[in-house]
Protein backbone atom coordinates (compact mmCIF):
# COMPACT_ATOMS: atom_id res chain seq x y z
CA UNK A 1 0.00 0.00 0.00
CA UNK A 2 1.40 3.68 -0.90
CA UNK A 3 1.76 5.89 1.59
CA UNK A 4 0.81 9.96 2.18
CA UNK A 5 4.58 10.59 1.81
CA UNK A 6 4.75 8.97 -1.43
CA UNK A 7 2.00 10.20 -2.81
CA UNK A 8 2.96 13.76 -2.08
CA UNK A 9 6.24 13.03 -4.35
CA UNK A 10 4.54 11.66 -6.95
CA UNK A 11 1.91 14.70 -6.62
CA UNK A 12 5.52 17.13 -6.91
CA UNK A 13 5.59 16.00 -10.28
CA UNK A 14 2.47 18.35 -11.59
CA UNK A 15 2.96 21.45 -9.03
CA UNK A 16 -0.08 23.53 -8.87
CA UNK A 17 -0.10 27.52 -8.30
CA UNK A 18 -0.37 28.78 -5.23
CA UNK A 19 -0.77 25.08 -3.71
CA UNK A 20 1.70 23.19 -1.12
CA UNK A 21 1.69 19.46 -1.67
CA UNK A 22 1.46 19.43 1.57
CA UNK A 23 -1.16 21.19 2.63
CA UNK A 24 -3.41 19.11 0.29
CA UNK A 25 -4.93 15.69 1.94
CA UNK A 26 -3.68 12.89 0.58
CA UNK A 27 -4.23 11.06 4.03
CA UNK A 28 -7.78 11.60 3.59
CA UNK A 29 -7.97 9.76 0.25
CA UNK A 30 -5.73 6.71 1.44
CA UNK A 31 -7.62 6.08 4.05
CA UNK A 32 -10.39 5.17 1.49
CA UNK A 33 -7.90 2.84 -0.73
CA UNK A 34 -7.91 -0.78 -0.73
CA UNK A 35 -4.99 -3.22 -0.75
CA UNK A 36 -5.79 -3.67 -4.30
CA UNK A 37 -5.75 -0.44 -5.93
CA UNK A 38 -2.20 0.67 -7.60
CA UNK A 39 -1.99 4.25 -8.06
CA UNK A 40 -1.38 5.54 -11.51
CA UNK A 41 -1.44 9.39 -10.97
CA UNK A 42 -1.57 12.06 -8.28
CA UNK A 43 -1.59 15.81 -8.32
CA UNK A 44 -2.60 18.99 -6.24
CA UNK A 45 -4.76 21.03 -7.36
CA UNK A 46 -5.59 25.06 -6.81
CA UNK A 47 -9.33 24.40 -6.78
CA UNK A 48 -11.33 21.55 -8.19
CA UNK A 49 -14.90 22.35 -9.72
CA UNK A 50 -17.67 19.40 -9.40
CA UNK A 51 -21.13 20.90 -9.96
CA UNK A 52 -21.95 23.01 -7.29
CA UNK A 53 -19.37 21.75 -5.02
CA UNK A 54 -15.88 23.81 -4.86
CA UNK A 55 -12.87 22.45 -2.94
CA UNK A 56 -9.72 24.44 -2.48
CA UNK A 57 -6.15 22.85 -2.05
CA UNK A 58 -7.88 18.92 -2.86
CA UNK A 59 -5.65 16.33 -3.20
CA UNK A 60 -6.55 13.78 -6.27
CA UNK A 61 -5.20 10.18 -6.68
CA UNK A 62 -6.04 8.05 -10.24
CA UNK A 63 -5.82 4.33 -9.36
CA UNK A 64 -6.53 1.46 -11.24
CA UNK A 65 -9.77 1.69 -10.48
CA UNK A 66 -11.37 5.40 -9.95
CA UNK A 67 -10.73 8.54 -9.48
CA UNK A 68 -10.39 10.09 -6.12
CA UNK A 69 -10.97 13.76 -4.71
CA UNK A 70 -10.59 15.24 -1.27
CA UNK A 71 -10.63 18.70 -0.72
CA UNK A 72 -12.19 20.83 2.31
CA UNK A 73 -15.19 22.48 1.19
CA UNK A 74 -14.48 25.66 2.95
CA UNK A 75 -11.95 27.55 4.88
CA UNK A 76 -13.72 26.86 7.86
CA UNK A 77 -13.88 22.76 7.60
CA UNK A 78 -11.86 21.05 9.37
CA UNK A 79 -12.33 17.81 7.92
CA UNK A 80 -11.83 16.70 3.72
CA UNK A 81 -15.07 15.74 2.04
CA UNK A 82 -13.67 12.48 -0.04
CA UNK A 83 -15.57 11.39 -3.17
CA UNK A 84 -14.83 9.41 -6.22
CA UNK A 85 -15.61 8.47 -9.50
CA UNK A 86 -15.07 4.63 -11.03
CA UNK A 87 -12.45 5.08 -14.44
CA UNK A 88 -15.04 3.46 -17.01
CA UNK A 89 -17.30 6.76 -15.88
CA UNK A 90 -14.85 9.11 -17.87
CA UNK A 91 -15.88 10.24 -20.81
CA UNK A 92 -13.33 12.50 -21.79
CA UNK A 93 -10.53 15.02 -20.17
CA UNK A 94 -9.09 17.89 -21.62
CA UNK A 95 -8.05 21.45 -21.31
CA UNK A 96 -10.51 23.76 -21.26
CA UNK A 97 -9.56 27.85 -20.74
CA UNK A 98 -7.37 27.48 -17.88
CA UNK A 99 -9.14 24.11 -16.27
CA UNK A 100 -8.50 20.48 -16.89
CA UNK A 101 -12.14 19.06 -17.30
CA UNK A 102 -12.58 15.41 -17.43
CA UNK A 103 -15.78 14.31 -17.85
CA UNK A 104 -18.13 11.94 -16.20
CA UNK A 105 -20.86 10.04 -17.91
CA UNK A 106 -24.25 10.68 -16.42
CA UNK A 107 -22.81 13.49 -13.40
CA UNK A 108 -21.43 16.61 -13.61
CA UNK A 109 -17.68 17.39 -14.94
CA UNK A 110 -14.71 17.50 -12.59
CA UNK A 111 -12.78 20.80 -13.17
CA UNK A 112 -9.15 21.21 -11.89
CA UNK A 113 -7.32 24.55 -11.75
CA UNK A 114 -4.24 26.55 -10.56
CA UNK A 115 -1.50 25.12 -13.78
CA UNK A 116 0.81 26.31 -16.06
CA UNK A 117 0.17 25.67 -19.38
CA UNK A 118 3.06 23.57 -19.53
CA UNK A 119 2.52 21.71 -16.22
CA UNK A 120 -1.55 21.43 -17.54
CA UNK A 121 -0.53 19.95 -20.84
CA UNK A 122 1.56 17.13 -19.14
CA UNK A 123 -1.33 16.49 -16.67
CA UNK A 124 -3.74 16.20 -19.27
CA UNK A 125 -2.09 14.14 -21.51
CA UNK A 126 -1.74 11.56 -18.53
CA UNK A 127 -5.15 11.39 -17.53
CA UNK A 128 -5.90 10.52 -21.20
CA UNK A 129 -3.13 7.94 -21.02
CA UNK A 130 -4.53 5.48 -18.05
Amino acid sequence: MITENELRILASEYPAQLTNTNNVPFGAIIDTMSENEEVKLAFPTYMCLHGARRFRFAAVVITSKRIIIAGKPSIISFKPSVFSFSLNKISSCGNWGANITVNITGDKALNFSGFSNEVKARLSSKIQEI
